[in-house]
């Protein structure tokens, strides 16, 4: 679906969310789903948040939840 004029529109499909021709909420194909460019993103996926491809909160397989780079651990 499109909104709008094609210089300045806002596209909605299976696949996300474009406004005036820039990716702003995009499903991976990891099942991850990603909001802003690939060079100033926020990815939500099963695992966690990541901030610029840097992990912000995680929860790993063992039941321990990471938080930040240099992450406090917790289980």
């Amino acid at each position: 679906m499109q909104i709008g004029s094609d210089s300045d529109d806002i596209d909605i499909s299976t696949s996300g969310l474009n406004i005036g021709g820039s990716s702003v909420i995009k499903k991976n194909s990891d099942g991850s789903i990603q909001i802003g460019t690939d060079s100033n993103d926020i990815d939500i996926s099963g695992e966690g948040l990541l901030v610029d491809g840097v992990s912000l909160i995680t929860k790993k397989d063992s039941g321990e939840i990471h938080i930040g780079k240099n992450s406090l651990i917790t289980k």
